[in-house]
């Protein structure tokens, strides 16, 4: 948290929006924080990749449980827009050649947003799930959703401060990171690695594709249905699953 807030600072007291590249490198601080425990502070008995999750013991089940991460943000947001069209939160009005923009970037970009994503899941999804393994599937994930959320209010200062969203819908965006954790701590502790949780988190919006005058209510639309998602596929309470945050 200090080191963005390091990053961060010099853009809040500037009144500069912070660049998409910083944004893009910046998600691997707390994978470098993850290192620095493991190598300085804590030193610990195990191989990085297994306390990242980055070992695949079945390629198929991981596989398998990446694509139905990919296709429930997909659906998600498709959802998103059916529902808030409806509802008139917000105007249909698909962007000219709007098929083959969907077609033709979303997974491209989501291959490639991946190598951003996984500097944050390898820390969030991985090292902290097994250190708060033992407090059970929903406090841990909690916790961590609510640390996750916490290590982003730097950017929203510096948003806010930049004038590039109003603070209230910036709060709003970023206390719904806490709604989204439970689908990919889901993903993650099926797929048997954090593989699917680095896929789901790359996903890009395209909602901007199809629709146009959104109120914030159809933001939230988003929200609510990858925290249903995440609650359909969170381990059942009782289960050997449910008992390990990241049993990888």
């Amino acid at each position: 948290m200090a080191a963005l807030w390091v990053v961060v600072l010099p853009y809040i007291l500037n009144a500069t929006e912070p660049p998409g590249w910083l944004l893009l490198v910046g998600r691997w601080i707390p994978a470098l924080a993850s290192l620095v425990v493991v190598l300085w502070l804590v030193p610990l008995r195990v191989r990085l990749p297994e306390l990242w999750g980055l070992s695949v013991r079945s390629w198929s089940r991981t596989l398998i449980w990446a694509g139905l991460a990919f296709a429930a943000v997909m659906v998600a947001q498709l959802l998103q827009i059916v529902v808030g069209v409806l509802l008139g939160l917000a105007r249909w009005a698909p962007a000219e050649g709007w098929i083959l923009a969907l077609v033709g970037s979303v997974l491209p970009i989501t291959l490639v947003t991946m190598l951003s994503t996984l500097g944050e899941e390898v820390a969030w999804r991985g090292h902290l799930a097994q250190a708060l393994a033992h407090l059970g599937f929903w406090r841990s994930t909690i916790l961590i959703a609510l640390v996750w959320m916490v290590w982003h209010l730097p950017l929203v200062v510096a948003y806010a401060v930049a004038d590039v969203m109003p603070l209230a819908a910036n709060l709003a965006a970023n206390l719904g990171i806490v709604f989204l954790a439970p689908l990919l701590a889901a993903v993650a502790i099926r797929g048997g690695s954090i593989w699917p949780a680095v896929v789901a988190h790359a996903v890009p919006p395209f909602t901007g594709l199809l629709v146009t005058e959104a109120s914030p209510w159809f933001h939230l639309l988003f929200v609510a249905v990858m925290l249903l998602f995440g609650i359909a596929l969170a381990p059942r309470s009782g289960s050997a699953e449910a008992e390990q945050a990241a049993p990888f």
